[in-house]
C-alpha cells in the first residue's frame, strides 16, 4: 500500500471515528425523553386548566344556589314574622259563603245549567298545621269550552286563594262536560 492510500484510509477511519464520537455527543434518547416529558407536562397543564374551569363553574352554581337559599330563608322569616303578627290568619281566613259565590259566578258567565258543587272534606297540610285545604268538585254540563274556562277564570278572580287542582273536558252532544276540582287553603275552624 502506498502512502497515499494509507493516508486516505486513515482519513476515512478518522472520519468514521469522528462521526461515531459526534453521535455519542448527541444523546437522542435524552432529547426524545425530554420531548416526551414536555408533551406529558403540556397534557397535564391542559387537563388542569379544564379542571379549574369546571371547579369555577361548580363554584358559581353553588354561589348562585346559596344566594337563592338565602332569599328563600328570608322569605320564610318574613312569613314567620307575618304569622306572629296575625296576617296569616287574615290571608287564610275561611270563606263562609264559598258555595254561594261559586253559584253567582255561573250566573255571570251565563251557563244554561247551574254547576253541581260537591264540597269534599278538608285536608290537613300537616298534623300540627293550622291550615287545611278545602277541595270542591265542580261539574259543568252541556256548556261551551269557552264558558267553562270563563267560569274558572272568574271564580279564581272573585275568591281569593282559590285555585284549580284538576280539570277534565269531555265532548257532549250539547257542548262540553267539565269536571273541575278547585281548592282553597284556609285556617281550620
Amino acid at each position: 500500500m502506498s502512502d497515499r492510500q494509507r493516508m486516505q484510509e486513515e482519513r476515512r477511519e478518522a472520519a468514521a471515528l469522528a462521526g461515531a464520537q459526534e453521535r455519542r455527543n448527541r444523546p437522542l434518547a435524552l432529547l426524545a425523553g425530554a420531548a416526551l416529558l414536555l408533551l406529558i407536562c403540556a397534557i397535564f397543564a391542559g387537563a388542569s386548566l379544564l379542571g379549574v374551569r369546571g371547579a369555577r363553574q361548580a363554584y358559581e352554581v353553588r354561589r348562585s344556589q346559596a344566594g337563592e337559599l338565602q332569599q328563600v330563608a328570608a322569605q320564610i322569616e318574613q312569613a314567620r314574622a307575618a304569622a306572629s303578627r296575625g296576617r296569616v290568619a287574615d290571608r287564610f281566613a275561611p270563606e263562609r259563603n264559598l258555595l254561594t259565590k261559586l253559584q253567582a259566578v255561573s250566573d255571570r258567565v251565563g251557563l244554561d245549567r247551574a254547576p253541581i258543587l260537591n264540597p269534599q272534606n278538608p285536608q290537613r297540610f300537616e298534623a300540627d298545621s293550622p291550615l287545611v285545604r278545602r277541595p270542591i268538585d265542580v261539574s259543568i254540563t252541556s256548556a261551551s269550552a269557552e264558558q267553562a274556562m270563563q267560569w274558572i277564570d272568574l271564580a279564581e278572580a272573585q275568591i281569593p286563594g282559590l285555585h284549580v287542582i284538576s280539570l277534565q273536558l269531555r265532548p257532549d252532544p250539547a257542548g262540553w262536560n267539565a269536571r273541575i276540582t278547585l281548592a282553597r287553603w284556609e285556617m281550620s275552624s
